[in-house]
């Protein structure tokens, strides 16, 4: 898919880690997939951080399915990255501008 459909749409970031037990979490953040100063990010609502879309990632940028957009706070886009460990994973998930949900 061409990620420059998705540019100024709804985007589902997915991140996908492993919990304690070994089991997988998941978290979904949305926004709105832009572009600036030739950089992407997830801008989202309030003044929330705007995590920045690696251009390696944009590959990866899928069409949210009809039947699955509940799940994916209906989006339109969704941006599925493995980030590793959740516990690992919360204090680097800051610095993106991001915050691991507490369980």
């Amino acid at each position: 898919m061409d990620y420059k459909k998705a540019l100024n749409k709804r985007l589902a970031l997915v991140l996908w880690a492993e919990d304690e037990e070994g089991e997988d979490d998941v978290v979904v953040f949305s926004g709105i997939f832009i572009q600036d100063k030739g950089n992407y990010y997830l801008q989202r609502e309030g003044n929330e951080p705007n995590p920045e879309i690696r251009k390696e990632w944009l590959s990866r940028i899928k069409v949210v399915p009809e039947d699955l957009k509940d799940i994916f706070l209906n989006c339109e886009y969704q941006l599925p990255l493995s980030v590793g460990d959740a516990e690992e994973t919360s204090g680097s998930m800051e610095s993106f501008g991001l915050k691991w949900p507490d369980n």
